[in-house]
């Protein structure tokens, strides 16, 4: 789980585009069964699009369902954002979001 998470940054092709902006550094740890997803800076979302921190959110906690994991967000500045309440392992998720397709 660990080796998916680091390499969601990386885009395989130019189809496909990472839903991590490339610039934000992260290590990825599993402590009790939990994968903690640890900003090395401290991240403030709301100097992001709301549909690239949705991406990026979403994009973890799916990765991290593939192989029965959930996500634990540390070192982020707000300790909620939208439906996700950072304080605690974000749950497992039901299905994926429809997001909207935006072709450059």
């Amino acid at each position: 789980v660990d080796q998916a998470l680091l390499g969601m940054q990386e885009s395989k092709n130019n189809l496909v585009k990472s839903v991590v902006p490339r610039q934000l550094k992260y290590d990825v740890g599993v402590e009790n069964g939990v994968t903690i997803v640890r900003f090395s800076e401290l991240l403030d979302l709301s100097k992001m699009k709301d549909e690239e921190v949705m991406a990026m959110i979403e994009g973890f906690i799916l990765t991290a369902d593939r192989y029965q994991h959930v996500v634990q967000f540390e070192n982020l500045l707000q300790k909620d954002w939208r439906k996700y309440d950072f304080t605690s392992p974000l749950p497992k998720p039901v299905a994926v979001n429809p997001i909207e397709f935006i072709f450059d």
